[in-house]
């Protein structure tokens, strides 16, 4: 049968996240598969994320190596990410006339919104 984990107050991402950072510590290789782009932050040397898009059902696999590659940030400034370009899933308005681009550029180079409002 299948393992059922849930902990009443808390929802199924922070479960996630907190399983997936003991588990890797422990150097367990963690594969999570989901279409929700907030678990790609969880990325690490032993944590593996297969992204699925829910509009094709197409699957892309991000590693430590292939998120750096492709969005040329560490996969901790996802939040900053989604901070700026905005979120419509998680219903984060993000800042107006700033797409994913812009806020990929903004934060390679700054490194996080605290930095980014400070300059």
């Amino acid at each position: 049968g299948a393992l059922v984990l849930e902990k009443e107050g808390y929802e199924a991402d922070d479960i996630l996240g907190t399983l997936s950072k003991k588990l890797s510590a422990e150097g367990l290789k963690v594969f999570i598969v989901t279409p929700d782009k907030d678990m790609r932050q969880l990325i690490d040397e032993n944590v593996t994320v297969v992204a699925i898009s829910s509009k094709t059902g197409e699957k892309k696999v991000y590693d430590l190596e292939t998120f750096r590659k492709e969005y040329g940030i560490e996969p901790s400034q996802i939040p900053d990410l989604f901070g700026l370009a905005g979120d419509s899933v998680d219903n984060i308005p993000g800042v107006p006339g700033i797409g994913e681009k812009g806020a990929l550029r903004l934060i390679a180079e700054y490194g996080n919104l605290e930095n980014l409002y400070e300059n």
